[in-house]
């Protein structure tokens, strides 16, 4: 079972939405409408129980946490009017006193352990959402005969042509700078992990060629003018946050190659002339891609839920080029086990490439870093409505060597050098 030190550095990775009274509540309907989406079905049955169980967690918890409370205050109640009492026993007084003493240090770690339940509940049902949107998204697609290989698969077919997104090779969507960024919210690093090969989107459907907005780089718009990109953010800052949707209207599979590029939000007023736009490319239905995103300013807001981005010019992919290396680092470490983590595997890896990252922004090193954790952790709890003590302070303390260990591992790794 997880500590509760080590459950409380959660916090640190993104945001945490409060849960403004939700319950854990899952659809009866989780099945796979074909046999591609069976993988997706069967996460989503697993978050769902992930998500349930821990709701019967967290309401134990607090049940117990009101339990004690209401003996303290009897507790406290006799021992006010044994103090008053001057015939009253010692003994009793003594007595009274050290019970009262062993409930306080029992709620202490009660309320503890329900702001870790209570973390870990909103983490369950994120996972939930993002499974159901998964299960939504591929089931969408099971009238088609269409598939999303991994690049690699053996098909027999000659192998397509493969675009990187940071090197702007096809006429990537919102990539002009005739749309205007957002300059409040931070830019993100996109990473797509390993090639996903695109299939062609259905051309009798499909209209070939629309740019109402004039968003297309012109300089890339006669190379190829049939791949479109659009990226939403789910919210947060750190993470499986983005959906990448792509419409492949050459009439053949495209490769997207697999390599982290730089992304940058755009203007609120833009966003919905922009999804408009999109929306008019084809009426296919756009494939649908998770992808994990990471900021790259410590000082700006994270991006809310639905924002839209646009791939960020060349000169701000060069800005960030050390950025991404030290994000392939920090895959290369994950991918070999090397890292140690304190929490669950998967969301503590996010967490260390998130700080890796703005350890070399900020210039921190393990004493700032030390700080910055408490500091973020301490933040995003008290929005969430979560308790916070010295004793949550010392947790998160206690688990910051361990992680900058694997910080400056990552930053060896890609030939950096953290500052003393």
């Amino acid at each position: 079972m997880r500590t509760s030190w080590a459950v409380a550095v959660l916090l640190a990775f993104a945001a945490i939405t409060p849960l403004g009274g939700q319950r854990a509540s899952v659809r009866g309907d989780l099945s796979a409408k074909c046999d591609k989406c069976a993988d997706a079905a069967a996460r989503a049955r697993t978050a769902a129980n992930e998500w349930l169980d821990q709701q019967a967690k967290y309401d134990d918890l607090q049940e117990q946490e009101k339990a004690a409370e209401a003996d303290r205050a009897a507790v406290s109640a006799r021992l006010t009017q044994l103090e008053s009492d001057p015939k009253a026993d010692p003994l009793e007084i003594q007595a009274n006193q050290a019970r009262l003493n062993e409930l306080e240090k029992e709620i202490d770690q009660l309320s503890g352990r329900v702001m870790f339940a209570l973390i870990d509940l909103v983490r369950d049902r994120d996972a939930y959402n993002d499974a159901i949107e998964s299960l939504d998204a591929c089931n969408a697609t099971c009238v088609s005969s269409d598939v999303i290989p991994i690049a690699g698969d053996s098909t027999g077919e000659p192998d397509p042509p493969t675009y990187e997104l940071n090197g702007y090779e096809p006429s990537f969507w919102m990539s002009s700078s005739n749309v205007a960024v957002s300059t409040l919210l931070q830019d993100k690093l996109a990473d797509i992990g390993d090639p996903i090969v695109i299939p062609a989107s259905a051309l009798p459907v499909a209209q070939r060629w629309f740019n109402p907005l004039r968003l297309i780089e012109p300089t890339v718009q006669a190379a190829t003018a049939d791949v479109h990109i659009m990226l939403i953010d789910k919210g947060g800052s750190t993470g499986q946050t983005l959906v990448m949707s792509v419409l492949n209207m050459t009439g053949k599979p495209v490769r997207l190659g697999g390599q982290p590029f730089s992304i940058e939000p755009i203007k609120s007023q833009s966003q919905q002339q922009v999804a408009q736009a999109f929306s008019r490319l084809s009426k296919a239905a756009a494939t649908r891609i998770d992808l994990k995103g990471y900021c790259l300013e410590f000082l700006k807001a994270p991006p809310g839920a639905n924002t839209l981005y646009r791939l960020a010019p060349k000169a701000v992919q060069q800005k960030f080029a050390p950025m991404s290396k030290l994000l392939q680092s920090a895959d290369r470490i994950e991918k070999a086990n090397a890292l140690h983590p304190d929490s669950n595997p998967a969301a503590y890896a996010d967490s260390i490439k998130q700080w890796s990252l703005w350890s070399i922004e900020q210039k921190l090193n393990d004493r700032r870093f030390s700080d910055a954790l408490v500091d973020y952790t301490k933040k995003h709890a008290q929005a969430a409505g979560m308790k916070w003590s010295p004793q949550s302070e010392a947790q998160i303390r206690a688990a910051a060597p361990n992680r900058w260990r694997d910080i400056t591992s990552i930053l060896r790794d890609a030939g950096m050098v953290a500052p003393q």
